[in-house]
């Protein structure tokens, strides 16, 4: 078993203390109306464990993964890799299992 040095010892006394950086995700997520993504569609693709898509956009940010829907799976089977797209979160319908996140999707 690999044992930790003194240095790293005290990296775990201080975890809240200053010098620590977040790791940030490329993930885009849309959660309140008017929220959107643009670029280009680059991969779609599925995530099998949840029963979804997952699409790489290429946006001015670079690239950025954005997790499906059945109503987003739905709408970009009609959207072509390769494709310049928008999503953009337009409200939410209530269902018998919660709430659904409704999107319009645009393409150029």
């Amino acid at each position: 078993m690999e044992k930790m040095t003194k240095e790293e010892a005290e990296l775990f006394g201080s975890a809240d203390q200053e010098g620590w950086q977040e790791v940030e995700t490329n993930q885009v997520k849309l959660v309140a109306v008017g929220d959107s993504v643009t670029g280009k569609l680059l991969i779609k693709d599925t995530q099998e464990q949840l029963g979804v898509g997952w699409y790489t956009i290429l946006t001015k940010d670079g690239q950025k993964g954005l997790l499906g829907s059945a109503v987003l799976d739905t709408l970009l089977k009609q959207v072509p890799e390769g494709t310049f797209i928008r999503i953009t979160l337009t409200g939410f319908e209530d269902t018998a299992n919660g709430k659904m996140k409704v999107y319009k999707v645009f393409r150029k």
